[in-house]
């Protein structure tokens, strides 16, 4: 039972609020000048994600809150590394350092979220489902030879990053072919495929689209925050 004092009509309703206000911000966000404005507005949002998900696991009580909190926590870090990347341009002004703490901060989140989505996938599969594993690698494989062949590749033999800032470098695809294996073994796998799994694989999907634009955009062009690119990324938040 809930011990919050608030009726399942209302509860499923916030979260649907969220969703539509959360993507007007986003839009507002593209409206502000490339200012501190426009920082402080990422990470408003960056920071709205941590706080709804921690606000969701209070409303609705769920039996594995440790899987949320991870997330949370991972999320946290991630928020964190988008504004210390600000940082650079705002105070530096210029194009942050690669790698940077920015960096850390990423790569620090991306074990985090991978936890919480394998113990996602054990809570919601009892015993052993091949099946939906072989679904997974399937996909995962065609992905990462295709990250392979166009980012992974030309990263790793690149003259211009030192050998750390190509593990580092390297370590972005190679997260992103880890979660979609995670992400298609969640929705392939038994269980009911609640709100709360659907809006995490929408985010999942946004950002794994983000980070394969982005990563061509800096493999052959340059890039800027506040660039039209950004929108997935914040969506996903």
């Amino acid at each position: 039972q809930c011990a919050v004092p608030m009726n399942i009509d209302m509860r499923v309703s916030v979260w649907r609020i969220y969703l539509v206000g959360g993507t007007a911000a986003v839009g507002g966000y593209f409206l502000l000048p490339d200012d501190w404005w426009q920082t402080g507005a990422g990470a408003a949002i960056a920071l709205a994600s941590v706080i709804g998900l921690l606000v969701g696991v209070w409303l609705h009580r769920p039996d594995r809150r440790n899987l949320w909190w991870t997330l949370a926590a991972g999320l946290s870090c991630i928020a964190a590394g988008d504004f210390v990347y600000a940082l650079y341009e705002r105070v530096l002004h210029g194009s942050a350092p690669f790698p940077s703490l920015a960096d850390a901060l990423y790569l620090a989140g991306c074990p985090l979220i991978g936890l919480s989505l394998v113990g996602l996938v054990r809570a919601r599969t009892a015993g052993r489902d091949r099946v939906s594993w072989i679904d997974a690698t399937i996909v995962a494989s065609g992905f990462g030879l295709l990250s392979w062949v166009f980012l992974m590749a030309p990263t790793a033999t690149s003259n211009d990053l030192t050998w750390f800032g190509r593990l580092v470098a390297l370590a972005y695809p190679a997260w992103d072919v880890l979660f979609l294996a995670l992400l298609v073994r969640l929705l392939a796998g038994l269980g009911a495929r609640l709100p709360a799994l659907r809006l995490l694989a929408g985010a999942a999907a946004l950002w794994l689209a983000y980070d394969t634009v982005y990563a061509l955009v800096l493999q052959y062009g340059t890039y800027d925050q506040g660039l039209l690119i950004d929108i997935p990324w914040l969506l996903g938040f």
